[in-house]
């Protein structure tokens, strides 16, 4: 019976420590046109872990390959990053891209504070990105380029 126990605990335990932040599936794909280094698609959410260790962008075509980074900012204003990863090339078509983050600022990730986690992509090439109909995720929002879209989700998970 307590090795019953311990197993219980440990794997309990194990299942805490993976906890997703933010986690939207694909359901449709749109194109953003192109990406400009300070424009791309983005989702504003509310902090509501210690720090980011990963961030994954549903992805779709990799067109001529062009590199992905992407960038949490303070929200708003947007002007100091917090964690990052630059230059992640997309392994493979309408697949998840996930990226490693670098935490620069570690003391801005205050539960309850809003970041904006910003993806962009070099060179010539659009960002064929997802979204979910619906406020699936109803303490954030979508962002492409500078336009706020309130109805919609990015295809994304922060973890």
């Amino acid at each position: 019976m307590k090795s019953v126990t311990l197993l219980v605990a440990v794997l309990t335990g194990a299942a805490m420590a993976v906890v997703t932040a933010y986690h939207i599936d694909p359901v449709r794909a749109d194109w953003s046109g192109k990406a400009d280094p300070e424009d791309g698609v983005s989702e504003i959410i509310t902090v509501a872990f210690d720090l980011p260790v990963t961030a994954s962008l549903f992805c779709g075509s990799p067109g001529a390959g062009g590199t992905y980074s992407v960038g949490i900012y303070s929200y708003p204003g947007g002007v100091a990053r917090l964690a990052e990863k630059l230059n992640v090339s997309q392994p493979l078509d309408h697949h998840w891209l996930t990226c490693s983050l670098d935490v620069i600022y570690p003391d801005s990730f205050i539960k309850g504070r809003q970041v904006e986690v910003r993806w962009t992509r070099g060179g010539s090439d659009s960002i064929h990105y997802y979204t979910r109909d619906g406020t699936t995720y109803p303490y954030g929002f979508m962002r492409v380029g500078q336009q706020d879209h309130n109805s919609l989700d990015l295809c994304m998970r922060v973890a």
